[in-house]
């Protein structure tokens, strides 16, 4: 009853935010004097306007083509874009979306994600709010999350106790519209293969946290599309049949010997090649990892100190604790495996291996360092950019509506104060966020 209350008391909120806060765009509307970010080019196109209509881009023109309107003309709104930085809207690929994350993702530029795991009653209420303009929040997709019954299982989703429970929710989340199913790391290593095969017949990926007692590889071979999480590809090489990794071993692990690994290895790189020839997604949420691993308790946590003073106080202060006990004695080997998480990233860019961004986390400012980490790595600018934006797209199976500032697409782009191109940190500069036939100061 409680629930009840909260749930109805939220939704009064947000309604009432979104009522403030958001401007309602008329049928036919042109943002003119943008540079545009052409993504999957790498480029910076100046001096251009978009012209929208009913929330799709109609086309793109030269700034000096615009026919400025009769003074009685009210039909089509004209925006000055300052001649600012226009980027289509960021992706966030690792979610659990709550009503209060779409605030932050809207501010933060991030006009689309992926939720991997949540109740699905209350992620249809969340989703149904954003896409009807209840609450303000990006478009979604999301993944039906399926764990074994077990005393380490995933605190949300489905929990199967048999391999044919679990084959039935696959076929529960196929008759929703999911097109994604994500497994975590109690299911049964033997579960992985007739799980893939019917989330493959049912015409959807599958991705997760590779189960505990199997290797990544195994895991790959079985049917996976996608991987959550970077740490799992180390734990390939440093989990051995004794490791129980639904346990804070698979952190452990990864921070105590990652360092030590040999990236180019004969080993390492045969299973990067396996990744690229399987056509495997990787889902890093290095933010979560570097903050782990460098991250000393009543010390600032690195990954949110740029944000923390504009946080509410409880906020901040829970950024000052530590995930891990980092001492004297350890502190320069936990922070030489975080630097090999960034350079495995790299070595997977430059093979060919896809990366979507996710967070797992804060949303919206978490988003942002993801992609400053993978510039971090040595990924161009405009390569983290496409990452962001189409490649996630692409992967997510809507490029051809959303992704790049294109015409037909949908009109989902931010405004930024600053050339992201040339200092990756610019995302993080909005001055304004469009999402269809919505606009957000």
């Amino acid at each position: 009853e409680l629930q009840d209350i909260q749930d109805i008391a939220e939704q009064d909120y947000h309604r009432e935010i979104a009522k403030r806060l958001t401007n309602k765009l008329p049928s036919d509307w042109i943002l003119r004097n943008v540079a545009i970010v052409d993504v999957e080019n790498g480029r910076i196109q100046r001096q251009k306007l978009v012209a929208v209509s009913d929330g799709k881009i109609v086309r793109i023109m030269d700034d000096n083509q615009l026919a400025m309107p009769a003074a009685n003309d009210t039909s089509t709104r004209i925006i000055d874009g300052q001649g600012l930085t226009l980027v289509p809207g960021l992706w966030d690929m690792h979610t659990h979306l709550s009503l209060e994350d779409g605030l932050l993702q809207i501010a933060a530029g991030v006009t689309s994600v992926r939720d991997l795991a949540n109740d699905t009653g209350r992620l249809a209420v969340v989703r149904q709010s954003f896409d009807q303009g209840e609450a303000i929040g990006p478009r979604s997709f999301a993944a039906g999350f399926i764990d074994k019954k077990s005393p380490y299982s995933a605190p949300t989703g489905d929990l199967a106790e048999t391999l044919d429970e679990a084959l039935a929710m696959v076929r529960k989340y196929a008759g929703l519209g999911y097109p994604q199913i994500k497994i975590y790391s109690s299911i049964e290593p033997e579960w992985v293969k007739p799980i893939a095969e019917e989330v493959h017949k049912n015409g959807m990926r599958l991705s997760g946290h590779i189960p505990s007692y199997m290797t990544a590889e195994q895991a790959i071979n079985d049917g996976f599309d996608e991987i959550q999480h970077i740490n799992m590809l180390f734990l390939n090489f440093l989990a051995g049949p004794e490791d129980d990794t639904r346990t804070p071993v698979r952190f452990s692990l990864v921070a105590e010997k990652a360092g030590d690994m040999d990236l180019d290895s004969p080993e390492v790189s045969r299973f990067i090649k396996l990744l690229k020839e399987k056509g495997i997604v990787v889902d890093p949420t290095v933010t979560i990892f570097d903050g782990m691993f460098r991250h000393r308790s009543g010390e600032m946590n690195p990954e949110y100190a740029m944000i923390a003073d504009h946080m509410p106080p409880s906020v901040r202060r829970s950024m000052l604790a530590g995930d891990m006990d980092i001492n004297d004695s350890n502190a320069a080997r936990y922070a030489k495996s975080a630097d090999a998480l960034l350079e495995m990233i790299a070595k997977l860019h430059q093979a060919g291996v896809p990366l979507v961004p996710g967070t797992d986390a804060v949303a919206g400012f978490t988003l942002h360092r993801e992609l400053e980490l993978y510039h971090q790595a040595g990924i161009s600018n405009a390569d983290v950019l496409k990452i962001a934006t189409i490649g996630s797209a692409k992967v997510a199976g809507v490029a051809d509506q959303t992704g790049s500032i294109s015409a037909g697409k949908s009109a989902d782009f931010v405004l930024l104060s600053g050339n992201p191109l040339e200092d990756i940190s610019a995302i993080r500069r909005p001055v304004a966020v469009f999402k269809g036939d919505r606009w957000f100061d």
